[in-house]
């Protein structure tokens, strides 16, 4: 049967182990730190992702950065709403038969071209 897991405190961490095969690292060392958060007296897993639109379906993304701006993302969503990361609250472009787009990050600006299929009988 299995053991139950008993936690193991560690007192003085020494940091990362890359000195050989993973059997080989101290008690007091982590073989993998990328994905943790330091804090005075402890060392914790980072915090998840949360998520940022609750509804609809979206069909492209595209992230851009303008000079000395936080980076946006373009977000296209069901019905043919195009939405900057900015204000998700008011669409920057609706074409009702929008399916995709392309963009360009040129010179500080975002070209836009908007793609919709039409199908003929």
């Amino acid at each position: 049967m299995f053991e139950e897991y008993q936690p193991f405190p560690i007192r003085d961490f020494g940091g990362l182990w890359k000195r050989g095969k993973a059997d080989t690292c101290p008690s007091n060392h982590f073989q993998d730190c990328s994905n943790v958060v330091f804090g005075e007296a402890s060392v914790k897993t980072r915090n998840g992702i949360e998520q940022v639109l609750a509804s609809g379906a979206v069909l492209r993304t595209h992230s851009y950065k303008r000079i000395n701006e936080a980076e946006r993302t373009l977000i296209l969503k069901a019905g043919g709403n195009l939405y900057d990361s900015v204000n998700l609250g008011v669409p920057i472009l609706t074409i009702a038969a929008m399916t995709d787009f392309s963009a360009l990050n040129l010179y500080n600006r975002v070209y836009i071209s908007p793609q919709w299929f039409k199908r003929f009988s």
